[in-house]
């Protein structure tokens, strides 16, 4: 087959393609007889369209269910010598007797359609599945649309997700096409409602449905009732819902832009962009293999390629698995490499493989990994070789920047790389050599490298230019071990070894503390997603590694409801609360509060009301459940629990119902089993039950009725409220029970 490529080897716009397929000694095929002639058998005339066509009652019987069930039937045609077919394609029934006469499938752009059609109609799965591979290689802006109605006609599941989602990742290319003002109304709103859509901004679509409906304005205005809905407004800033309100096609409409939802529920209706997270060249710890044998070798971890389908509920990565021959050996053996991710492809680049003491190979290729399919490609070639060195997306060009060239020699060029022209260009280099320099890139196309001093450059100019030191500090940082999450009008910066989620203001260039992690393992990554910082912590302690993911939500989450409202004007940040005390007669709050960037207290304010908001807590809660005070085994709260290794062959019962339960209790071996009071879907090997009330001895009694033996007691039941700077009498009381309820 040939195709022409548009932007991606998946991303295409086809001219006539033709698919010639033999079939294996299984198919149809093998009942011809030595000279490829069909052997004399009955016959049977089928009427199509008027034309008259000669075929083999055995073989439709013996690959077609459709036609197997009407000759096995009392039907008159299952004795008939002719039989009449309405509304088949003529030229599809002939390409499909033909199959099964010489096993070649004669499959071109313009007939697949038909010929698929009638596949499904005749049930004859081996030509539906070839069908399908070629629509498949001919997926392309022009006739996504097209292929995602025949599919979801004839329930072609696994072809209609992949058009789908073809369609919902270039959707702005998609509505120019012709073919997008003809779908129905039916599949427009499948579209515009998943949340898997691809756009820079709501306002598109708004445009799409514009385009939409201005194609026949008299009969499709009606629909904007069902379609404006679909415009996620909480996403709308203050001056894109100015606009819309004054186009034509809303006038009438504008009350469906009004009153915003600011819930938890209304944040959730955000496109869900990115989908997912990969991870490339990470390794399994051998210190998490709860199942190996203490007699087994210590083998060298494999580095994996991982991806995290669902960032919002269990934050658990999946292995990705491929064939040796399907990816890189960079990704399993070298070292120096450097990746970035451009849309739904992941690039990698350079570095070096060892091939004995003192013979190593530079690796000059440059690879492209598919996320869609998992198909690897080699697209160009390196300029020369690097390793150790950034590599950044900025709009269609790869940007690599420093590292190690050959004899080890520190680098300070950059070079950009074009991903559609594939040509590559120099670029001024950096003012020092450097080498693991953390880098980003902002919406106006502008580098940031950050290392012993921060710089930053406009794509086009003619040189680097240096941020003032006073006003980038390494107080807190290392440069080259954090990482640097572009938004807009700043940049986020995660250290790995401590806990401050810092933003570097773009316009004023200023540095400032937003937010602070719970855990100050070392951070092996970081991203923003869907208005949140989410970080994910990998460190070794006592010889054991433990994970865990971490969530901060960012001021530019609120930004455009904080616009619409003037909100920021009254909020401060990077202030402490020194005490709170409650005014009895005047029924109001006196609040002392230093300002940390100046080391002052500040004069005290006085407020209605005031909300204790200030995270996690730190001191376990242990409830006194009877008898546990005498339990024979091990007792510990999930604030020590350090991995399930130690616990392996043990009967365990998991107490709580949180996060922290859920993720106990996945990390239980299988070949232990552990009782939980929570409701969730558990892997095999543990079973649920209510809260406990009675420890008596190794026996644990429930509140049905029921007992179970264990040997040890995990209880993830929460921590104690703690409010140091809250006075006496407005103070929380009591301690929280097994639920989380105050007691």
């Amino acid at each position: 087959m040939q195709a022409t490529k548009n932007r991606e080897s998946t991303h295409k716009t086809c001219g006539v393609n033709l698919l010639m397929m033999e079939v294996n000694n299984n198919s149809p095929a093998e009942d011809l007889d030595v000279e490829g002639n069909r052997p004399d058998r009955t016959n049977l005339t089928l009427i199509v369209g008027g034309e008259k066509m000669t075929c083999s009652r055995d073989k439709l019987s013996s690959t077609s269910d459709y036609f197997k069930a009407m000759f096995e039937s009392n039907m008159r045609e299952s004795t008939s010598d002719c039989i009449s077919l309405e509304q088949v394609d003529p030229e599809a029934m002939r390409i499909i007797l033909d199959f099964l006469v010489t096993g070649r499938l004669d499959l071109t752009q313009e007939n697949v359609h038909i010929v698929t059609e009638a596949a499904c109609m005749f049930q004859i799965k081996l030509v539906v599945d070839e069908c399908c591979d070629l629509m498949y290689d001919l997926l392309s802006d022009d006739n996504c649309l097209a292929i995602i109605s025949l599919t979801h006609t004839f329930a072609l599941d696994e072809l209609f997700n992949k058009a789908k989602r073809h369609c919902l990742w270039y959707f702005s290319e998609v509505v120019k096409t012709s073919n997008f003002v003809d779908i129905d109304i039916h599949l427009l709103c499948q579209i515009l409602s998943e949340r898997k859509l691809v756009v820079k901004s709501e306002m598109k679509v708004f445009d799409a449905i514009e385009r939409w409906v201005s194609h026949d304005i008299a009969e499709r205005k009606k629909h904007l009732e069902e379609l404006l809905p679909l415009i996620r407004k909480e996403a709308l800033t203050e001056e894109e819902i100015s606009t819309l309100k004054e186009k034509t096609l809303v006038k009438g409409y504008q009350h469906m832009f009004e009153n915003f939802d600011t819930s938890a529920a209304a944040i959730q209706k955000y496109r869900q962009v990115p989908y997912c997270l990969w991870s490339l060249g990470g390794q399994d710890d051998p210190y998490d293999d709860i199942y190996a044998s203490d007699d087994e070798p210590d083998v060298e971890p494999q580095p994996k390629i991982l991806k995290l389908c669902d960032i919002d509920t269990t934050c658990t990565f999946e292995s990705i698995a491929m064939d040796e021959q399907d990816h890189p050996s960079i990704i399993q053996q070298e070292t120096g490499y450097s990746v970035c991710v451009h849309g739904k492809d992941i690039y990698v680049s350079g570095g070096l493989t060892s091939l004995g003491p003192g013979r190593n190979r530079w690796l000059l290729d440059v690879w492209k990994l598919d996320t869609f399919t998992c198909v690897w490609e080699s697209v160009t070639q390196l300029q020369s070789p690097r390793r150790h060195h950034t590599m950044i997306c900025v709009g269609d060009s790869l940007i690599l920047l420093g590292g190690f060239g050959k004899f080890r020699m520190k680098l300070k060029t950059c070079e950009e790389f074009n991903i559609k022209t594939g040509e590559w260009k120099e670029l001024p280099p950096m003012p020092e050599e450097s080498f693991l320099i953390a880098a980003c890139a902002t919406s106006s196309n502008r580098i940031y490298a950050f290392k012993s001093q921060a710089f930053y450059y406009d794509l086009g100019s003619t040189h680097w230019t240096k941020v003032p030191s006073s006003v980038y500090s390494f107080t807190k940082l290392v440069p080259s071990s954090a990482v640097y999450i572009p938004s807009r009008e700043c940049v986020y910066i995660v250290s790995r070894y401590h806990k401050d989620l810092l933003c570097f203001n773009l316009v004023t260039q200023t540095l400032t503390t937003v937010g602070q992690f719970q855990y100050g393992e070392a951070a092996s990554n970081a991203v923003e997603h869907r208005g949140r910082v989410c970080r994910f912590n990998s460190a070794r302690t006592d010889g054991r590694t433990h994970r865990k993911s971490e969530i901060i939500y960012i001021p530019n989450f609120c930004r455009g409801r904080w616009n619409r409202s003037n909100l920021r004007n009254y909020v401060t940040f990077n202030t402490a609360v020194k005490s709170v005390t409650f005014n009895k007669e005047i029924d109001d709050f006196t609040v002392m509060i230093k300002d940390l960037s100046i080391d002052k207290d500040l004069p005290p304010e006085r407020f209605s009301h005031v909300m204790a908001a200030t995270g996690r807590f730190s001191v376990p809660n242990v409830p006194l459940f009877d008898g546990i005070d005498m339990f024979p085994g091990r007792s510990v709260h999930s604030h020590d629990f350090r991995g399930a290794r130690e616990f392996k062959g043990q009967r365990l019962l998991v107490v709580g119902s949180g996060r922290s339960a859920e993720d106990v209790g996945r990390q239980v071996p299988v070949t232990s089993s552990a009782a939980t009071v929570q409701n969730h879907t558990w892997p095999s090997g543990i079973e649920e039950r209510p809260l406990l009330t009675i420890v008596d001895g190794n026996i644990i009694n429930f509140k049905d009725g029921t007992t179970a033996e264990v040997e040890v007691i995990i209880l993830c039941t929460g921590y104690l409220y703690h409010f140091p700077y809250m006075s006496e009498s407005p103070r929380l009381k009591g301690t929280p029970d097994a639920s989380g309820r105050i007691v």
